[in-house]
């Protein structure tokens, strides 16, 4: 997990990051491991995110990472706001342990952490993240199965999220039972129901919930001057989204289309351009 500024903690693979540094390719400068999986880092001058697989771990074979790898291409393709794949699969062996890694380089993706602590920026957080996994449910076809914190990078920038890390990922038309992590995954699996499109929008709750409570928004948002408003609609939202019966659960798609309607009525979202900062209109919000 990360503390409340989205810095790395602690680890089981941080022991592996020297390793990583000694592999027998110079390109690659791995400086900070975000999750068990996620390095940041750079090659050739680039900021990068790194997925990390090292061979013999976790019982991960190498067909279940090809799966991996075409779930978030297939999530591209279709529209879906993930990191772009620049470099091919590679292997790195280190020179100072003999462990052998797979190495994945993808485009850079922001923080999994919202560091503006304004409730604007958790209801622009839940309507992307929202928008994106109902477009991986509906385009893609795709059930994520893990999505928490550490899985969705926020990018200030584009008032956007990037969803990462498709290793538990499944088609909807093959799903099983696949446990995703403690406290973050809708009841139903804890019975043996399969996944589903609605323990996704739980854990899209679930999500949100965990970045409220640790980002900790402000009641004094200079973007908003009815922060009540904004805050209520998130809580309703993400309440929506927790309900432990899946029959009663709000679906994605009736998030979005609230959150949407809510956004096209306020005027302080309505401004286009980047002269006032924030403030993007709605087709700028649109999944790219």
């Amino acid at each position: 997990m990360f503390d409340g500024a989205g810095a790395s903690i602690s680890f089981p693979w941080t022991r592996y990051r020297n390793a990583l540094a000694a592999s027998e390719e110079e390109d690659y400068n791995f400086y900070q491991q975000r999750s068990p999986f996620f390095f940041q880092g750079e090659t050739r001058n680039q900021r990068v995110f790194f997925k990390v697989w090292r061979i013999g771990d976790l019982n991960i074979s190498e067909e279940e990472i090809k799966n991996e790898i075409s779930f978030l291409r297939r999530a591209r393709v279709k529209g879906v706001s993930v990191p772009h794949i620049f470099d091919k699969l590679t292997t790195k062996v280190s020179t100072a342990t003999n462990l052998v890694f797979h190495v994945l380089g993808m485009s850079h993706a922001g923080s999994t952490s919202i560091i503006e602590k304004k409730w604007t920026t958790v209801l622009l957080y839940l309507f992307s993240l929202s928008q994106n996994v109902e477009k991986l449910h509906k385009e893609a076809g795709i059930i994520h199965c893990d999505i928490k914190p550490d899985n969705v990078a926020w990018v200030e920038s584009t008032k956007n999220v990037k969803i990462l890390d498709f290793g538990h990922a499944q088609m909807i038309e093959k799903t099983a039972l696949v446990r995703g992590t403690k406290g973050l995954e809708a009841p139903e699996l804890l019975q043996g129901v399969k996944n589903s499109c609605a323990t996704d929008a739980y854990s899209v709750g679930a999500t949100v919930e965990w970045q409220i409570q640790h980002c900790l928004p402000s009641s004094n948002d200079p973007e908003t001057s009815d922060v009540s408003s904004v805050q209520s609609l998130v809580h309703e939202i993400v309440k929506g989204l927790l309900k432990s019966e899946p029959e009663f659960r709000m679906t994605l798609q009736a998030a979005s289309m609230r959150l949407e309607g809510f956004i096209s009525q306020q005027p302080f979202f309505a401004i286009t351009g980047r002269k006032q900062g924030f403030r993007p209109a709605l087709e700028q919000l649109a999944i790219k």
